[in-house]
């Protein structure tokens, strides 16, 4: 077998080399072709059908199929140096950072760092190519029509510097691909677009560019010609030129037809070719008998395998059957214990504020009933001293129903605190802090607790007594620790209410100092509390947290917080709730 495989690989290798052309090449010629040094190139990534990069990064075109048969008839390797643009491929050679042009049309300034081989390897015409839409005949009076166009051309072509001296009066603008051109003109930002008619026809019948057509074909011919670097030898131009002049004329047509008519190809067969694929693919068909035969064995060992684990999953879907039997039931009393916890801790939490509000109805009313008890006393005094005037009677009577209203009003506050109301109401957030504030002023004044408010206007549509039941907590949470600072210390409690972003935002801050760093994630914890068993059950900021997330659908977050406030600075504990209006 073995012997078989050494002899189609010399049957092959013998049928490659009898087609070969013979090339006589002087002693210096052959030489530096020995030394097969490579010879970097530059190229234009966008000429098609010349010559373009492709989608793996490689030259591809016609003048690349042509320097692969010149690398094939004289053993010269080239290299391809890619660019992102036409003009740094120019660069790059002006600079003499490569050794060759793979193709350009003769210039004198291009002359001046390059050496041109004598013969050609393509010739084409110039055109103009406009939209469909340009009803302008540009054969009867063309310099006449090209006043005020707008042409584009390719940055450092050699076309469009030629077009641009020929025709001075139109204005250019350049691009640096020749699929810019192509886009701006179909996009209608210029009237013409200068390029080979090889390049037009190719664009226009292959990339889509169906609303576009030559406008007019010019008289320029420009010779394709390779450019080699002055700073190489002598012998790569002769070697270069002697190649190109044995290469057959009907090779370089097959070339330009192979991409200017994909369409037609050749039905010659190439038996080096077949040779080579009936070696290839029997190797391949060998290898997948051997492969077949492994997967075969490993099929039945995977077979045993699947049997031992299909007996261990019907096991563990009987114990599965016996879990799920009794999860349900579990589940359920779980979410049930759960739900009556919240409400436990929500009546809790409900008790401690009408506790505290008890005790701010007996600071709200104090003043008040004493008041009216003056005033009381005043009428009574006047009577017994017989000295009672309607005006001074009326004075009393106006005061003691002023501090009467007061109370009034006192009591519907309290009262509509706890009503219960689970149905949402649109309501301005300054509105509900006022109101709450209301039912801890008395309270807050006793401890000398100032409050500062900077609150905007904001309208939302919320539970407005459970937003109130959250704000009371935190500022009772804020009172109890600002109560504990010396005297000498000023307490403050700041609110602050705003929109960012169409989000409603409360930031209520204190003096207090801040909550230990240690344990400032858990101030939202059932139970947790920092206070005395006989100052707190810890259940207010938990079920705040809950009222905000669960009830009004909104966040709130805790944060230490330095600030700056009547020219002192201060610190103390952040709270910041926000909601959608």
């Amino acid at each position: 077998m073995k012997k078989i495989f050494i002899f189609f690989l010399f049957l092959a290798s013998l049928l490659a080399n009898t087609n070969s052309d013979h090339l006589k090449f002087t002693d210096k010629e052959q030489i530096w072709i020995n030394k097969k040094i490579p010879i970097t190139y530059v190229y234009d990534i966008d000429w098609a059908p010349f010559e373009w990069k492709n989608e793996v990064n490689r030259h591809t075109g016609i003048i690349s199929d042509i320097l692969n048969l010149i690398s094939k008839k004289s053993n010269l390797k080239f290299e391809a140096i890619h660019t992102n643009n036409w003009s740094k491929a120019v660069l790059l050679a002006e600079n003499n950072k490569v050794d060759m042009y793979s193709a350009i049309p003769y210039s004198k300034d291009r002359a001046k760092y390059m050496n041109f081989i004598s013969g050609d390897i393509f010739q084409y015409n110039a055109c103009f190519i406009k939209h469909s839409n340009d009803k302008t005949d540009y054969n009867n009076n063309l310099h006449k029509e090209l006043i005020n166009k707008t042409i584009a051309i390719v940055r450092s072509s050699s076309l469009g510097n030629s077009v641009k001296s020929k025709y001075p009066q139109a204005k250019y603008i350049e691009v640096e691909k020749t699929e810019d051109g192509f886009e701006k003109l179909e996009s209608a930002d210029i009237d013409l677009f200068v390029i080979n008619s090889a390049t037009a026809d190719y664009m226009i019948n292959t990339r889509g560019y169906n609303n576009l057509e030559v406008a007019k074909k010019l008289d320029e011919v420009f010779k394709l010609k390779i450019a080699i670097s002055k700073s190489m030898p002598e012998e790569l131009l002769s070697i270069i030129d002697k190649t190109i002049a044995h290469i057959d004329k009907n090779k370089i047509d097959k070339i330009y037809n192979k991409w200017i008519s994909p369409v037609h190809t050749d039905k010659t067969i190439n038996w080096n070719i077949v040779i080579y694929v009936i070696i290839i693919s029997s190797i391949i068909v060998l290898l997948l008998i051997y492969r077949q035969y492994l997967l075969y064995k490993s099929n039945k060992n995977l077979e045993t395998i699947v049997q031992e684990r299909t007996n261990d999953l019907e096991d563990s879907k009987e114990t599965l059957k016996k879990i799920n039997a009794t999860l349900e039931y579990k589940i359920k009393k779980e979410v049930e214990e759960n739900q009556q916890k919240d409400r436990v801790l929500f009546q809790q939490s409900k008790m401690a504020s009408m506790g505290e509000m008890i005790g701010n109805i007996a600071h709200q009313w104090r003043q008040p009933i004493s008041i009216i008890s003056m005033w009381a006393n005043n009428i009574i005094a006047d009577i017994d001293m017989g000295d009672v005037e309607n005006q001074e009677l009326r004075k009393y009577a106006v005061n003691i129903n002023e501090q009467t209203q007061h109370l009034s009003q006192t009591i519907d506050d309290f009262r509509n605190f706890f009503i219960p109301n689970k149905n949402p109401n649109t309501f301005t957030l300054k509105d509900s802090i006022d109101k709450t504030m209301s039912l801890l002023a008395a309270s807050l004044k006793t401890h000398n607790i100032e409050v500062i408010k900077n609150i905007e206007d904001i309208e939302i549509t919320a539970l407005e007594n459970e937003f109130t039941q959250a704000l009371l907590n935190i500022i009772k949470n804020a009172k109890d620790i600002l109560v504990t600072l010396p005297e000498d210390k000023r307490k403050l409690i700041l609110i602050d209410i705003y929109k960012k972003d169409n989000i409603a935002i409360i930031e209520i801050k204190d003096s207090g100092g801040g909550v230990p760093e240690n344990t400032i994630d858990k101030v939202f914890e059932p139970y947790f509390t920092t206070k005395h068993k006989s100052q707190g059950t810890g259940v207010g900021l938990y079920m705040t947290e809950s009222i905000v997330t669960k009830h009004l659908s909104g966040e709130i977050s805790v944060s230490n917080e330095e600030f700056k406030y009547a020219n002192e600075h201060y610190k103390g504990a952040k709270f910041t709730i926000k909601l959608l209006p």
